[in-house]
């Protein structure tokens, strides 16, 4: 039976640059059996939008699952190679229902391709870093909110990364269900990083490396400094201009960004030792039950 690799986020942990090396050899990948569903395919498709309504806990229509149906027949209709799709807002986008109903979405797609076999990769971040980088890419994009208000409401509703593969493997086995630190990316190197994503549904090494070999040079944008992450809080407040707002901060990641100045410091030690108390316990069932490797323990420990 053919599988399902499923990549379902989270975000900020390097999804983009996965799902650029990824598109980028869909060729090489259809000739050893593999078949890519491209993020932007699926963003359009039915699908989706009946995601949307899981996510809040809403009821679909029969409709709209009878269009989803006969979308995804579209794709297995033409193919019985192997499947992959990655999109990292799959269960949702940063927010305080942090990834909800994981399970019933994954469920879905299940009844979508029911003659394929799931194997599903999380990629986790410790929540203190995951929630700088959600917040001062909402801060790129000219958002004002506060980052106190923002870092209380997501510590109110919990960022358990546990929380959420239990629902996956509820769905399609624990078996089933792999799980790397976003942090391996200092440890392996871009390459190394993603020639572990390839490795998963790719069993030749040598195609590995050549698929490795051929992606696209990564493109990411800096990231404002503490300095700068202050002068944009400054001038958010006084313009409430949106295209003003996204051309300073254009200004401020090229001549403010981290590779220049200090990084951003989101979190004072009183806060960081509510993240000690809220998920040292929960991110230690990443090691004891999920096999992320002994040398994060102690930074997701928060030690």
């Amino acid at each position: 039976m053919p599988k399902l690799f499923l990549f379902p986020g989270a975000h900020k942990t390097g999804t983009t640059l996965l799902q650029e090396a990824l598109h980028a050899q869909t060729d090489i990948l259809a000739d050893v059996g593999v078949s890519v569903i491209r993020r932007n395919q699926f963003h359009l498709s039915p699908v989706f939008d009946i995601t949307r309504l899981l996510r809040r806990g809403k009821s679909v229509p029969d409709e709209m699952r009878e269009s989803a149906a006969e979308w995804a027949s579209t794709i297995t209709d033409e193919t019985d190679n192997d499947l992959v799709l990655s999109v990292e807002s799959l269960f949702g986008e940063v927010n305080t229902r942090f990834y909800g109903n994981a399970g019933a979405i994954v469920g879905l797609l299940q009844d979508l391709f029911p003659g394929h076999d799931f194997v599903v990769k999380y990629y986790v971040r410790r929540q203190d870093t995951y929630l700088t980088s959600s917040y001062l890419q909402k801060v790129h994009k000219g958002n004002p909110r506060d980052g106190q208000q923002f870092t209380e409401a997501m510590l109110e509703a919990g960022m358990s990364w546990t929380g959420v593969l239990n629902q996956i493997a509820d769905a399609v086995g624990r078996a089933n269900v792999k799980v790397h630190p976003f942090e391996a990316m200092s440890d392996e190197g871009i390459d190394g990083y993603v020639a572990d994503f390839f490795s998963t549904f790719v069993g030749d090494k040598q195609v590995v490396a050549e698929l490795v070999g051929g992606r696209p040079g990564t493109s990411t944008n800096i990231s404002v400094s503490e300095i700068g992450l202050r002068i944009a809080l400054d001038f958010f407040r006084e313009v409430d201009d949106k295209e003003l707002r996204l051309k300073l901060m254009k200004v401020l990641q090229r001549h403010a960004g981290v590779d220049k100045l200090p990084r951003a410091q989101l979190f004072g030690p009183d806060t960081l030792a509510q993240f000690r108390e809220k998920y040292a316990q929960d991110n230690d069932l990443l090691f004891t039950e999920w096999g992320l490797a002994p040398r994060y323990r102690e930074y997701y420990s928060f030690g």
